[in-house]
C-alpha cells in the first residue's frame, strides 16, 4: 500500500510462488523506486501446498525484505508452518486474513489517536485562551491601579509644593515688608515664578504617566492578539490534518468488497432471487446461483442438505 495525493490505495502485484527470486524481487525493487513510499508491503499466499513454499526460502527475497524502508507483513497461509520470510518480516501473520485483521486494528488505533488528538488540542485553546483573557484583565487593572496612584502622587505633590510656596511668599513678603519697600516686587516676581514651575512639574509628572500607561497597554495588547492567533493557527492546521487522516482511513476500510474476495478464488452461492444462501436453506430442486469471479453458474439442487 502507499499513499498517492490525500487517498490510500492498496496496490496489488501477483508473483508466482515458484519463481520467488525473479518476479517477487523485481516487484519490491520497482516498489522502493515510486515516488511516494508506501505504507507498508504485504506478502501474502492464496493457498497451495507446503512444499511449494520451499521457493519462499530465497536469500535474494529474503535480504529484499530486511532492506525495505517499510514495515513488511507476512501472511503465507499457513498457521504452523513458516518460511524466512516469516523470519525476516516485520511481523508475521497465519493467514491472509489476519494480516487484514492486523492492518484494521492499526487504522482503529490511529483513529482513535487521531480524535484524542483533537480533544487535546481543543482543551489546550480553551485553556490558552482562558490564561490570555485572564491576563489581559489583570495588565489592565494594573494599568489601571498605577494611573490613578502616580495621579495622586502627582495632586499630592502639587498642593505640597503650592502651599509651601505661598507660606515661603509670605513670610518673605513680611520680612520685606518690614526691611524695605523696594524689595516687595521681588519677592512677588519670585512667588509667581515658583507657582509656574510647580504647575508645569505637575503636567509633566501627568504626561509621563499617562504616556507609560498607554505603551504598557499597547504591548499587553499585542502580545495577547499574537498568543490568540498563534492558538488558532495551530488549532485549525491539527484539526485539518486529523480530518484529512480519519477520511483516508474511512476509505481504506471502505475499498475492502467481494470482487477481491472472489478475486482469491473463493465464490459465493445465492438464490434464484439473488439473497445469500446457507445449507439449511436449500432443498431439491432449489434453484442455485454460483458466483464466480468471471461469471455466474445457475443451477438445481438434486438433494436435501446435509450438516
Amino acid at each position: 500500500m502507499r499513499s498517492t495525493l490525500s487517498t490510500r490505495w492498496a496496490i496489488l502485484r501477483p508473483a508466482s510462488v515458484r519463481s520467488a527470486s525473479g518476479s517477487h524481487v523485481n516487484g519490491c525493487s520497482a516498489m522502493q523506486t515510486w515516488r511516494a513510499a508506501p505504507d507498508a508491503l504485504v506478502i501474502i499466499r492464496g493457498g497451495g501446498a507446503v512444499n511449494d513454499m520451499a521457493w519462499l526460502n530465497d536469500y535474494d527475497l529474503a535480504r529484499c525484505v530486511c532492506d525495505f524502508p517499510v514495515p513488511v507483513f507476512t501472511g503465507i497461509g499457513h498457521e504452523r508452518d513458516s518460511c524466512v520470510l516469516d523470519e525476516v518480516a516485520h511481523t508475521k501473520f497465519d493467514t491472509p486474513s489476519k494480516v487484514i485483521g492486523g492492518i484494521e486494528t492499526v487504522i482503529r488505533m490511529r483513529v482513535q489517536e487521531v480524535r484524542e488528538n483533537f480533544r487535546h488540542v481543543a482543551t489546550v485553546a480553551a485553556r490558552l485562551a482562558a490564561a490570555a483573557r485572564q491576563a489581559a484583565s489583570q495588565a489592565d487593572q494594573t494599568v489601571r491601579d498605577g494611573a490613578l496612584h502616580q495621579l495622586a502622587l502627582a495632586k499630592q505633590s502639587s498642593a505640597s509644593l503650592l502651599k509651601d510656596v505661598r507660606h515661603g511668599a509670605g513670610q518673605t513678603l513680611r520680612e520685606a515688608v518690614k526691611a524695605a519697600p523696594a524689595l516687595l516686587n521681588e519677592i512677588t516676581n519670585s512667588a509667581r515664578a515658583a507657582v509656574q514651575t510647580a504647575r508645569v512639574n505637575s503636567k509633566a509628572h501627568f504626561s509621563a504617566v499617562t504616556d507609560r500607561a498607554a505603551a504598557d497597554l499597547r504591548t499587553e495588547r499585542q502580545g495577547i492578539d499574537r498568543s490568540m492567533s498563534d492558538v488558532a493557527t495551530h488549532a485549525r492546521r491539527s484539526t485539518s490534518e486529523a480530518a484529512d487522516r480519519s477520511k483516508a482511513l474511512f476509505r481504506e476500510i471502505a475499498g475492502q468488497g467481494p470482487e477481491k474476495t472472489l478475486s482469491r478464488g473463493f465464490a459465493v452461492v445465492r438464490d434464484g432471487a439473488g439473497g445469500v444462501l446457507t445449507t439449511s436453506k436449500v432443498q431439491c430442486g432449489t434453484v442455485v446461483q454460483i458466483q464466480f469471479k468471471d461469471g455466474v453458474l445457475r443451477t438445481r439442487s438434486e438433494g436435501e442438505s446435509s450438516e
